[in-house]
């Protein structure tokens, strides 16, 4: 793609930045520059905060004065606070957050704009196209997923207070639509790590398979290369730590509290059934979400495994020959000690064993919650909260 190659992977990730409700920077070849005003982001990312807040709290308290039936169970109650800290929580801590990871963000794009020099030196040519379509779609999906949803809510139901309702949809959209542009950016630096590993393996193969190269010196090089994409790798899981562990515990609480919904809205056959299943609807696309994560994640975990198989073929091959066969050793040395893992704020590895116990456990809350209350109708009191399903 040229020299402007790079730069074009990541507008799919520079787009996701405006969403983030934090200042985005202009990455080009030579510098980054990030003398961007963050006045109108901060203040824009602040009111949708506090609006929150007060339309929680207002509506909160015309609903109990209006319904007093609200405050008969104490586990509507609890969700309904369980749904408002989700939306209000992860809009405030990805703020945050981002403003306190704003260097490390800057030191981040620093070392990719290194690493694809490095890679030219070595012979490397990446595929970026591959990296900005692939982030683009699942950018289109997302938001379209989300449109969709927040649309067919809006035209399946009639408001007695429209200002109420659209404000409270209009709160919700911002927060998901926040929660979503984090998740692109992370998607789109991972695929990046996972196409450079992919390339490195083939130029690693090629290099030791031809005779009449320098092994020893490729190599050295090689590993080099390796050494940065393993900084950045480390670098993208400290900078998206919270939001990943955030983004991961909502949609659990999700699963948990929609699943026990539907059940009990079948169980006790409510005229909102329909609305519990747009639930559903929105569970699936946070589960598909979490999907591409995690398969990402284990793709890029996966390299090294495959990266490992190939040197250890090569060092019986090259046993005779000392220099390539130090070289192999020391490499080998290396992929023992950086070793690509990816946590969610050190908390737990994102691999795909974490569907098999998130399911696990959210089944087990499901039966608790069911044991507790089998006349919870959730949809209910939403309406009756924030004047929406």
């Amino acid at each position: 793609m040229g020299d402007r190659g790079l730069v074009w992977a990541f507008y799919p990730l520079y787009i996701t930045h405006f969403l983030m409700g934090h200042p985005p920077f202009k990455l080009s070849k030579s510098r980054i520059n990030d003398n961007v005003s963050k006045k109108l982001y901060n203040i824009f990312a602040l009111i949708v905060i506090v609006l929150l807040i007060l339309v929680y709290v207002v509506y909160r308290h015309q609903s109990v004065v209006n319904n007093p039936d609200l405050n008969h169970s104490a586990l509507i109650k609890f969700i309904n606070m369980v749904y408002f800290a989700v939306v209000l929580g992860f809009t405030l801590v990805s703020y945050i957050w981002s403003a306190i990871q704003r260097t490390h963000t800057v030191k981040l794009w620093k070392k990719i704009i290194k690493i694809d020099n490095d890679m030219k030196s070595v012979g490397i040519r990446p595929n970026y196209t591959y990296i900005s379509r692939s982030s683009l779609r699942f950018l289109f999906c997302s938001l379209i997923s989300l449109h969709t949803y927040i649309l067919y809510l809006l035209f399946s139901q009639e408001f007695h207070d429209k200002l109420q309702a659209f404000t409270s949809y209009g709160l919700l959209y911002f927060g998901v639509l926040n929660h979503t542009a984090v998740t692109c950016s992370f998607v789109t630096l991972m695929r990046f790590v996972n196409h450079i590993l992919d390339v490195l393996i083939k130029k690693t193969e090629s290099v030791l398979a031809n005779p009449d190269v320098r092994c020893d010196h490729h190599l050295r090089r090689i590993m080099c290369v390796y050494h940065r994409l393993f900084e950045i790798s480390k670098l993208i899981s400290q900078t998206f730590s919270v939001q990943l562990l955030l983004s991961f515990g909502i949609s659990f609480v999700m699963l948990t509290f929609q699943s026990y919904n539907v059940i009990c809205s079948a169980y006790n056959g409510s005229p909102h059934l329909k609305y519990a299943f747009a639930g559903i609807i929105f569970v699936l696309m946070g589960v598909f979400e979490k999907f591409v994560i995690v398969v990402t994640c284990h793709k890029c975990m996966n390299q090294t495994t495959t990266l490992k198989l190939i040197l250890n073929k090569y060092m019986a091959l090259n046993s005779t020959n000392s220099s390539v066969h130090k070289e192999l050793n020391a490499f080998a040395l290396q992929l023992l000690h950086e070793t690509f893992e990816i946590y969610a704020g050190n908390m737990f590895l994102i691999d795909l064993p974490i569907f098999t116990s998130v399911c696990g456990t959210a089944t087990t809350y499901i039966i608790l919650l069911w044991q507790t209350d089998t006349g919870v109708d959730l949809n209910y009191s939403m309406k009756k909260v924030f004047g929406v399903f």
